[in-house]
């Protein structure tokens, strides 16, 4: 696998998502790939580097008052496992959700929906996890849900016009419970072994 490439690609993808959502849209609906690929070359690398960035700032944070290694680590698990399986559930109730406002269902376009779109928060959660004061510029990664909903009637095009706001209320609610109740979960049972 080429890194070069590979960060290259997620970079370039990354800012056309954010400066121009529309247009980089329109490209990602003119490609076909898969969900695997979509999860391999662009979730999972940017998810690894929030992760890492986010354990680096805790234990930059914490040399002072000692580390609990097993805590950082039970911690690590949950943000990188969490965020990954409220990717895969979100994707799939996007899915369901589509045919229920007027639109086709289709599984790829759905998990382009969700995964690109997480790219801001993703960032974001980079810098204010290297760097602990700055948490407040977590705000920023909101934009996320801008993307998504400039990305409804690109990749979901037969959803009528005067459902894409339903559409994408009930998405991101959605998004946010499946997101807070695997985060709950994950954090009870992981805490549980640390």
């Amino acid at each position: 696998m080429d890194f070069k490439k590979l960060a290259s690609g997620i970079y370039e993808r990354s800012k056309a998502l954010i400066l121009q959502p529309k247009d980089e849209w329109k490209n990602i609906l003119e490609e076909n790939v898969t969900m695997n690929l979509v999860v391999r070359n662009f979730l999972l690398p940017l998810l690894l580097l929030s992760t890492v960035a986010s354990l680096l700032g805790r234990i930059i944070q914490k040399v002072n008052i000692g580390l609990d290694g097993n805590l950082l680590m039970a911690d690590g698990l949950r943000e990188f496992f969490g965020f990954l399986l409220s990717v895969y559930a979100s994707t799939y109730l996007v899915n369901e959700l589509v045919k229920s406002f007027g639109g086709t269902k289709n599984l790829r376009r759905s998990a382009n929906l969700v995964i690109y779109s997480s790219a801001p928060s993703l960032i974001i959660s980079m810098v204010t996890g290297l760097i602990p004061a700055l948490y407040p510029l977590g705000v920023l990664g909101l934009y996320s849900f801008y993307i998504f909903y400039v990305g409804i009637p690109v990749l979901f095009e037969d959803i009528p016009e005067q459902k894409h706001i339903g559409f994408f209320i009930t998405s991101v609610l959605l998004m946010i419970l499946v997101f807070a109740f695997i985060r709950y979960f994950l954090t009870t049972f992981l805490m549980a072994f640390a």
